[in-house]
């Protein structure tokens, strides 16, 4: 319990208030487990922070590290200030200083300059650019791409959505394919219907004639 400090901890069960090491590799957190370098754990309750690495399976609180933060599972935050965030499931905020990826987010995953997610509910963006596979809210950067999209698509220069989008794409340059939307750019381009229908300027839209099964059971609430 408390304050302990050590240069190596090796391999520990239980840690409760906080604990400083040059490496660190415990079980449980309870409080703060901190390394100068690397800081793993299995299970967190608080703080497990590594200056240039973090590791954590499961995070109920904050896992950051300087430099890369590897999650499993995020309730809460992982981040990783100058490198990389990386996080299986995330209910809350899995963010990178250049990228940030995760498999299932329920909230934000940002990445300075890039961010990928496969089954986003909530936003997924990149400075740069921002890919997503499943999306229900927001897909957002500089070249934004989707492959299902329930919301909006944002690129500030491009826009793609590749096989269905039902809400808005916004960018310089937009494309999408099947859908329920409405597009706002200089150029948009559609891939279904005549090809004299496939162009506009400004605006676009495209009504789907019947309507689809949902997209995916991740969708549903």
């Amino acid at each position: 319990m408390g304050l302990k400090i050590e240069i190596f901890n090796g391999q520990k069960k239980e840690v409760d208030g906080l604990g400083l090491s040059f490496t660190s590799d415990v079980e449980y957190v309870n409080g703060v487990n901190a390394a100068g370098i690397y800081a793993k754990a299995d299970h967190v309750n608080g703080v497990n922070a590594g200056g240039l690495c973090a590791r954590t399976d499961h995070v109920k609180g904050v896992n950051a590290a300087g430099g890369v933060a590897v999650a499993d599972y995020v309730n809460g935050v992982n981040a990783a200030g100058l490198g990389a965030a990386r996080a299986d499931h995330v209910n809350g905020v899995n963010a990178g200083g250049i990228y940030a990826e995760a498999d299932h987010l329920k909230g934000v995953n940002v990445g300075g300059l890039g961010a990928i997610a496969d089954h986003v509910k909530g936003v997924n963006a990149g400075g740069l650019g921002a890919g997503a596979d499943h999306v229900k809210g927001v897909n957002a950067g500089l070249v934004a791409g989707a492959y299902h999209l329930n919301g909006v698509n944002a690129g500030g220069i491009v826009g793609i959505v590749l096989d269905e989008i039902n809400g808005v794409e916004i960018g310089a340059i937009n494309y999408a394919k099947e859908g329920n939307y409405l597009q706002i750019g200089l150029i948009n381009f559609r891939g279904v219907g005549p090809w004299y229908t496939r162009f506009s300027p400004i605006i676009g839209w495209h009504r789907k004639k019947k309507s689809k099964k949902n997209l995916d059971k991740y969708m549903e609430e």
